[in-house]
């Protein structure tokens, strides 16, 4: 790593502030312009709110009945967020958007530890700030970045930990507070940590007492809300925590609406990971044909974020149920790659050269991925329609008593139209169903001929109409 030119310090220390800077302008950039989306956001933001309501902050709700998909963590900071703002977009979309922050302040920090190299460290929170399915769940009301930001944490107290065992206990408690954020999920945390052992071959450090301290931190953090759980609602909380939202995830498909395969998932990274998936495959390639001349620290935290990346790609790879938002903990450690790859230039005007591309890729990086976080590109506008379309009809029906049933069509999908609306439940309408007249009937857009032609007899017209969603009033046959 060049250090000889001037100043060297005094940018990398610029650029760093200038990269957060950045980055926080991006993820706050109108944060709160569109409505809560179907799936995580509405069902998330809806679990938060029974909680206001009900004063119950430790077993939560969703449409009244119990909630044992995800651990508190997040719901708790949404809580505080909410308790502090109000019940606004802007107080739901807080956490997730400062964990997603604080994840890239992570990535610096972990990359300048490592490489001693404040330029590389800029690089690494620039890719990942640029990473567009990163950004995008920066911006929204997910789990994902948060997991990533403990288990990116993990990591980064396991490489301290090489020379001072006393970050084992932190490690521990990165682990469990990993857990509460996403339950198993944070096993990629033990994984990369183990990695990082077997690459430096350190196996005494399982003689180590802080190691062990650093088990009981993970469980003091990880274990009482669960146990809680247990001791309140018994099995039933392990059947449907561990057996439905992780066993039964591995085995089956979960959406019932959509159906993701592997080779989607390659699809997606070749159209929206750009330029990195391009320039980590590289890095590594590089990395490994000049593996002699590079520093031993860069190399093995280069070949553990590696190697973690392709743990996390045969777990989500096999499991059947998959979603794009999954992946997003491998980002961290695909920038943390790039960025030490960078650090391993040696020759002054090459690594030059390098910070001159480096900076071009982040510029194009960074225009591509505000392209597609803010929903202009129309692979994602679909999604924000749907998200407009189901707010303006969860307000037009929040009015309703919620004795008065309100009818869904051919659609299971709805989340958001039940959070705006705050009517529960929908029912499902069928032929044998006969609303009364003055209900509500909400039908997908472009399914509305087809109902038509299911129910010649029924009598109804248009309160709203969007590109996604219709929502009908029934009528009077008189």
């Amino acid at each position: 790593m060049p250090q000889s030119f001037p100043y060297h310090r005094t940018i990398g220390a610029v650029l760093c502030a200038v990269v957060l800077a950045a980055s926080a302008a991006a993820i706050f950039y109108k944060l709160t312009a569109e409505p809560l989306q179907d799936y995580d956001e509405a069902t998330y933001t809806e679990v938060v709110h029974e909680a206001l309501v009900s004063h119950e902050y430790f077993s939560f709700t969703y449409g009244g009945v119990d909630y044992f998909k995800k651990p508190p963590l997040m719901f708790w900071a949404m809580l505080a967020s909410e308790s502090i703002l109000g019940e606004t977009l802007f107080a739901e979309r807080l956490p997730f958007a400062l964990a997603a922050l604080v994840l890239i302040a992570t990535v610096m920090l972990l990359v300048y530890e490592v490489s001693d190299d404040s330029w590389a460290a800029a690089l690494g929170g620039a890719v990942l700030a640029t990473t567009t399915p990163f950004l995008m769940t920066a911006r929204e009301v997910r789990f994902d970045a948060a997991v990533a930001l403990f288990i990116t944490l993990a990591f980064y107290c396991a490489l301290r930990a090489l020379t001072n065992s006393r970050w084992w206990i932190l490690f521990g408690i990165a682990v469990g507070f990993a857990v509460l954020a996403k339950s198993v999920i944070a096993v990629f945390a033990v994984i990369a940590a183990l990695v990082l052992v077997a690459l430096t071959r350190r196996a005494a450090v399982f003689k180590d007492k802080n190691l062990y301290w650093g088990v009981f931190g993970g469980l003091l953090v990880a274990l009482p809300w669960h146990l809680h759980e247990w001791a309140t609602f018994g099995n039933q909380f392990w059947r449907s925590y561990l057996g439905e939202e992780v066993f039964l995830r591995t085995q089956e498909n979960l959406f019932w609406t959509v159906t993701i395969t592997n080779a989607d998932y390659v699809h997606f990274a070749q159209l929206f990971i750009w330029p990195w998936l391009a320039v980590f495959c590289i890095a590594i390639i590089s990395t490994v044909m000049v593996w002699k001349w590079v520093r031993p620290q860069n190399r093995i935290a280069v070949l553990a974020s590696f190697l973690t990346i392709v743990a996390m790609g045969a777990v989500f790879f096999i499991s059947k149920t998959k979603a794009p938002t999954y992946v997003i903990p491998m980002y961290p450690f695909m920038a943390i790659a790039i960025a030490l790859s960078f650090a391993s230039f040696t020759n002054k005007y090459a690594y030059l050269c390098a910070a001159a591309v480096g900076v071009a890729l982040v510029v194009l990086a960074a225009q591509f991925a505000t392209y597609n976080a803010y929903y202009y590109n129309p692979y994602f506008s679909v999604v924000v329609d749907m998200a407009r379309d189901e707010y303006a009809i969860g307000k037009t029906i929040q009015s309703l008593p919620k004795q008065e049933p309100v009818y869904v069509y051919d659609d299971n999908n709805l989340g958001t139209v039940m959070y705006y609306a705050q009517h529960f439940p929908l029912i499902g309408f069928s032929a044998t169903s006969t609303p009364a007249v003055g209900s509500y009937i909400i039908v997908e857009t472009l399914s509305v001929p087809q109902f038509a032609k299911a129910f010649p007899m029924l009598s109804t017209e248009i309160e709203y109409q969007g590109p996604q969603v219709t929502l009908f009033k029934t009528l009077s046959e008189d």
